[in-house]
């Protein structure tokens, strides 16, 4: 992977996490999403441009940087998570095919005092995504500054 490739593939990972914040934007103001981000950390988008590309990025960013990545990368999933539980069911049955019992009683709500819940779970998540982003940042000036050779 070359210099050019090794940024895109960081500017990814930042685009991937900016897209999960603002779909649990979404969902917190009560607006439909398709998909939520999956819990585990290996089977999300950002994790799929991350852990199969982990010898290259720790070759090129070395170990420390790598490591503060997954560091908060698997922080914001356990916070994530807690938002994820609230809203889980709510999902779900917003995905299951309707019976005649089920149209009658309507979908499952999520409470107000839920949603207060996530919102307070979304603050501690959005200051982990700040460090993340932060990092990512740090990442891309370091790949700038390297030489070509470096990649080769």
């Amino acid at each position: 992977m070359n210099k050019v490739q090794t940024f895109e593939l960081i500017e990814e990972m930042k685009k991937s996490n900016e897209f999960q914040m603002h779909k649990i934007e979404l969902l917190l103001d009560g607006k439909e999403v398709d998909e939520l981000t999956t819990v585990p950390k290996t089977e999300c988008d950002f994790g799929k441009l991350l852990y199969p590309n982990e010898l290259h990025l720790r070759n090129v960013l070395g170990s420390l940087f790598y490591e503060k990545i997954d560091f908060f990368h698997e922080k914001w999933h356990e916070e994530y998570n807690k938002i994820y539980k609230i809203f889980e069911e709510y999902l779900k049955s917003k995905n299951e095919k309707k019976g005649f019992f089920s149209k009658l009683i309507g979908d499952k709500k999520v409470s107000e005092m839920d949603i207060d819940r996530a919102k307070l779970y979304y603050s501690e998540l959005k200051a982990t995504s700040t460090e993340l982003i932060k990092t990512i940042e740090m990442c891309q000036r370091r790949v700038n500054a390297l030489s070509e050779s470096k990649f080769e």
